[in-house]
């Protein structure tokens, strides 16, 4: 019986790191996002009511 190679096992315990990296990249994105929005209607409030 063949036993896996070691790169695959590797592969594996990287996997976990990258999706809580992507993760935290979605995170980032939406958190930057939600500032900018925020920002973009605090000035068209500002533009209106001048």
């Amino acid at each position: 019986m063949q036993t896996k190679p070691r790169s695959h096992n590797t592969a594996r315990v990287m996997e976990k790191p990258m999706i809580w990296v992507g993760r935290a990249m979605i995170a980032l994105a939406l958190l930057c996002g939600s500032y900018f929005i925020v920002d973009m209607i605090r000035m068209l409030r500002m533009a209106y009511a001048s």
